[in-house]
């Protein structure tokens, strides 16, 4: 798992996640449960929160390369996450915009 994390002193920013699954976890009827993902273009918001993390952390990932994947987006009135399966299997990819 790779996590990077900033906030600016009221706690608002962008938080980014990846996490590997191994093959004996079970993610039914969890948020990484893929079987609830859209594989439809994301959002103009949710590319711009994939794209302001990868700026802030320098991630050496290229937005594109994840716009065409699986994806679900989580927004709880305030914080929005956009998970997005990765290339491998049992990869995820979690932005978090933080406000």
């Amino acid at each position: 798992m790779k996590d990077e994390s900033e906030t600016s002193f009221h706690g608002d920013g962008f938080r980014y996640y990846r996490i590997a699954i191994a093959d004996n976890e079970e993610v039914t009827d969890t948020v990484l449960d893929d079987e609830s993902y859209s594989t439809g273009n994301l959002t103009e918001d949710d590319k711009s929160i994939i794209a302001g993390t990868i700026a802030e952390f320098d991630l050496g990932v290229q937005p594109g390369a994840l716009y065409g994947r699986p994806h679900k987006t989580v927004f709880n009135g305030y914080d929005t996450l956009v998970i997005i399966k990765g290339s491998q299997n049992n990869e995820y990819h979690i932005f978090e915009s933080i406000l």
